[in-house]
C-alpha cells in the first residue's frame, strides 16, 4: 500500500506513458493507463529514493523505461536502469488489473497484465509463509489472511494462458480474485468475465494457495 497525506493543487496529464515527460515533482494525476478513463488513471507522486530497479508498470513507475508501441507487451514491466528516482500511485485496498493495463474490451489479450498484478501481489504484497511448524507429526503453516484483494472491474476479459494465482513456491498465500458481480446470462455482458481462448488448460490455475477464493465473475 503506497499512502500519503491529500495533495492539493495537482497537474493533470493524460496517460501513464506521459509521465517520462512530466517534470519531477511532487505529484500528478493520470487520466487513464492507455486511454483517459479507462480506470488504469490515478494519483502518482515523485519519491527521488525509490530504486528504479522496482518498477512494476502499475504501481511503481520508472519514467525512463519507454512505452512500448505494442500493447499488451511485456517489457513495460521491467526497468534496467540503475539509480534512483520513480513515480508511485498513491492507494489503499484492493489491487486493480487496470492500474497494471487490462483492458476488458473482450478483444485485447489481458493475459499479461493480469499476471502481472497478481505477480506483483504475491511477491510484494502477500506475505509468503514457510512450513516450518509440527503439528501431530505433520507440517502446518501459521497464515496471514490479507483482507485486500486484486480487482477485476465489470468488462469481458481475453486471456491466451492460463491465470496463475499461485506458484506453490516458498510456502503458502492467500489471495482472493475478485470481480464486480457474476452476469448469470454470460453472453449479453455486464459484470465480470473472463474469456479463456484456449481449451487445453484450466483458465485459472491454484498452485500452494490456502484461504483463498474467486468470486464476482464468470469463466468462460
Amino acid at each position: 500500500m503506497n499512502t500519503k497525506p491529500a495533495i492539493q493543487n495537482l497537474n493533470t496529464v493524460p496517460l501513464i506513458k506521459d509521465l517520462m515527460y512530466v517534470q519531477q515533482q511532487d505529484s500528478v494525476i493520470v487520466s487513464g493507463f492507455l486511454t483517459p478513463n479507462d480506470g488504469g488513471g490515478g494519483i502518482f507522486v515523485w519519491e527521488p529514493t525509490q530504486p528504479k530497479s522496482n518498477h512494476n508498470g502499475g504501481t511503481i513507475i520508472d519514467p525512463l523505461v519507454p512505452f512500448p508501441n505494442t500493447w499488451p507487451n511485456t517489457s513495460w514491466y521491467t526497468s534496467s536502469n540503475s539509480g534512483y528516482g520513480c513515480w508511485i500511485r498513491q492507494y489503499s485496498g484492493d489491487l486493480n488489473v487496470k492500474w497494471f493495463g487490462a483492458k476488458g474490451d473482450g478483444i485485447t489479450d489481458d493475459w499479461i497484465p493480469i499476471q502481472k498484478t497478481i505477480d506483483y501481489y504475491l511477491y510484494t504484497e502477500q506475505i509468503l509463509t514457510i512450513n516450518e511448524n509440527m503439528s501431530n507429526g505433520y507440517p502446518y503453516t501459521t497464515f496471514t489472511n490479507p483482507q485486500n484483494a486484486i480487482f477485476v472491474p465489470a468488462g469481458t476479459y481475453l486471456i491466451s494462458r492460463m491465470i496463475n494465482l499461485g506458484y506453490g513456491v516458498n510456502g503458502f498465500v492467500t489471495i482472493h480474485f475478485k470481480g464486480s458481480g457474476r452476469n448469470e446470462n454470460e453472453q449479453s455482458g455486464g459484470g465480470t468475465i473472463i474469456v479463456a481462448n484456449f481449451s487445453n488448460q484450466p483458465a485459472i490455475g491454484f498452485q500452494g494457495v490456502r484461504y483463498s477464493k474467486i468470486s464476482g465473475m464468470s469463466i468462460l
